[in-house]
């Protein structure tokens, strides 16, 4: 895998007095889902980015703004754009 991909993987090292544990944390391998009548944006996919959501003009987002990449999945609910609900 080549080090510039946004596959990355994070490593986590602790050091006791009788060793060294690297721990391998996974990234994110699928983009977050999409939404219908709004876009998602997001950077990357290693652990601990964040994708955000955004509703087209005229629709509200419902559900979680942003979801998070931890340990190789997307956490948070997936939101929805619903037209119309706007005041």
């Amino acid at each position: 895998m080549h080090p510039d991909s946004q596959h990355r993987l994070s490593l986590v090292c602790e050091r006791s007095a009788d060793a060294v544990n690297v721990y391998v944390i996974a990234a994110c391998s699928r983009r977050p889902p999409d939404v219908r009548y709004g876009l998602v944006r997001f950077h990357s996919m290693r652990h601990g980015d964040r994708a955000r959501y955004k509703c087209n003009p005229g629709f509200e987002l419902i559900g979680d703004t942003y979801l998070t990449c931890l340990y190789g999945r997307w956490t948070g609910k997936v939101p929805t754009c619903e037209e119309g609900m706007l005041r």
